[in-house]
């Protein structure tokens, strides 16, 4: 924008002053030429004035134009103003005025004026700050932001240290690569009944038993490994040691603890959050469930108690026993498929019903020394939902002593029209016909002494066969895979002889012949 009234004064040598504040424009935002009264005569400015709002201050005082706080800088700028020449070497003064504009916002502009020519009239010439101005503000804004976060981070951190020093629960923050304690709140000492000793800078765990000590030492193992918490039943005992029964326990000062740790980050270090509590005692138990107690713990079956993944948290001498270890005590925290089922596959079968149904009855199995079979048992277990964390409670029977020649090859459950506690058909309804030699168990008994021994023989095989393919296909859901393997036969061995017994949806033909 170019505005101006009557000719323009000339300019030392060869341009006049107009043409020396177009020259200067172009490299200013904004060029005024004043005269020695100090009105506005001509002005110079880019697109961006007169989008905003700027007026004209052509005919104006220029003092007037500007805020009143910044006119003292106009009158500064007049004064200071050095004169255009080639031999000048005074350095011309900066200042920052405001303009107001018709939309209610100040342009904050950076002018500099210089002596145009011998009457006075002087050039002025300024910068637009708005984007430093914008700039600025925006890190005064950061700089808030910055400090309202500040504080709200420090009344977070003081509320949660008044948590942490408060929480009964002992609360421990640890180096998960050192394993020593950074920080503990008062809990921690009270539970290890010293609260004058020095807590930070120790080794957790400390003051737990040998074993409690190796269990939380795993447990760390895995939060460390796979990231995620973990939770564990320890014992703390003040005489150094674990008893060994539940009387005994009271009596010596031991107490069981719940621990659990999770995994975090800070300033690039690796952290353990240990919390620790005391397993509550049940106002509940009463000289009756003591008793009840017990009771489990010198019974003669074997009681055993897991976790839903079947690690073993409990098990009394019975179970010990039958699996062939010194002691109960040695039990906890090993796998329990190690001693229970013939082999994984009964394992899992008896993990998937109980898991699905709730509880399962007499599951006839097999109990595993270190090297060998070492009994057989009959298994009953049901899931302890409200327990914390859930679990899985196991008694143990051991039927070998008393199998009969006839159930201990069909399994002790057909004896009362059910294997293993689940759905399995009645002796009625396998006494159908399913092939023109097969007949029930009481016909066969009828035709001894009327048919020769070798064919009662070959049809009591078939109904065997047939009974224990329909039993394996029973416990494991018609997984064909796991029947065989559990029969110790081929999936191909499997289909033939289902085939034969009319079982499944198999086809009829069968290109291939195996043999037993």
């Amino acid at each position: 924008m170019k505005t101006g009234e009557g000719a323009s004064p000339k300019f030392p040598g060869t341009i006049d002053v107009g043409a020396a504040a177009a020259l200067i424009s172009a490299s200013a935002d904004i060029t005024l030429i004043i005269d020695p009264l100090g009105v506005v005569k001509a002005m110079h400015t880019t697109a961006d004035f007169d989008r905003d709002g700027f007026s004209n201050l052509v005919g104006r005082k220029w003092e007037e134009s500007v805020t009143i706080e910044t006119k003292s800088k106009i009158a500064s700028l007049l004064a200071d103003a050095v004169e255009f020449s080639a031999l000048t070497t005074a350095k011309t003064k900066w200042r920052q005025v405001n303009h107001p504009t018709a939309n209610g916002m100040d342009i904050p502009i950076l002018y500099s004026a210089m002596k145009a020519d011998a009457s006075g009239s002087v050039i002025a010439f300024g910068r637009d700050l708005r984007a430093t101005a914008a700039l600025q503000q925006r890190l005064v804004d950061a700089q808030h932001s910055m400090e309202r976060d500040y504080w709200r981070l420090r009344n977070a951190e003081t509320r949660y240290r008044l948590l942490f020093q408060m929480s009964s629960e002992a609360v421990l923050v640890i180096d998960a690569n050192s394993q020593k304690i950074i920080e503990a709140n008062p809990s921690v000492s009270k539970m290890l009944g010293d609260i004058s000793m020095p807590i930070v800078g120790q080794r957790f765990p400390s003051g737990f038993d040998q074993r409690s000590v190796d269990t939380i030492e795993a447990m760390f193992a895995r939060v460390r490994s796979n990231g995620r918490a973990e939770e564990a039943s320890v014992w703390l005992s003040s005489r150094g040691g674990l008893t060994t029964n539940a009387n005994a326990l009271a009596s010596s000062g031991a107490s069981e603890y719940f621990i659990s740790a999770s995994i975090f980050r800070h300033e690039q270090q690796s952290l353990l959050l240990v919390r620790v509590s005391q397993t509550p005692a049940d106002p509940r138990v009463d000289g009756e469930a003591k008793s009840v107690l017990d009771a489990v713990a010198r019974a003669a079956d074997g009681f055993v108690v897991s976790t839903v993944t079947g690690t073993i948290i409990w098990a009394n001498q019975a179970f010990a026993e039958l699996a062939h270890t010194s002691g109960h005590d040695k039990l906890r925290g090993e796998p329990l498929d190690r001693w229970l089922g013939r082999n994984d596959v009964e394992f899992n079968v008896l993990m998937a019903n109980l898991k699905q149904r709730g509880a399962v009855r007499l599951f006839s199995a097999g109990m595993r020394g270190d090297d060998s079979l070492a009994a057989e048992i009959e298994v009953s277990a049901v899931v302890l939902p409200a327990s914390n964390p859930p679990a899985m409670a196991f008694t143990v029977r051991n039927i070998g002593g008393r199998l009969t020649p006839r159930s201990s090859i069909l399994g002790s459950g057909y004896e009362n029209g059910s294997a293993n506690g689940l759905p399995s058909p009645s002796v009625a309804a396998v006494a159908a016909p399913v092939g023109p030699t097969s007949r029930s168990v009481e016909q066969l008994t009828a035709l001894v002494g009327r048919v020769p021994l070798k064919e009662l023989v070959g049809e009591t095989t078939d109904l065997i066969e047939k009974l224990c393919i329909e039993a394996a296909l029973g416990l494991t859901e018609d997984n064909r895979a796991a029947a065989a393997e559990m029969l110790g036969l081929s999936r191909q061995s499997l289909y033939v002889k289902m085939r034969r017994h009319g079982l499944g949806d198999l086809p009829p033909d069968d290109q291939d012949v195996v043999t037993n």
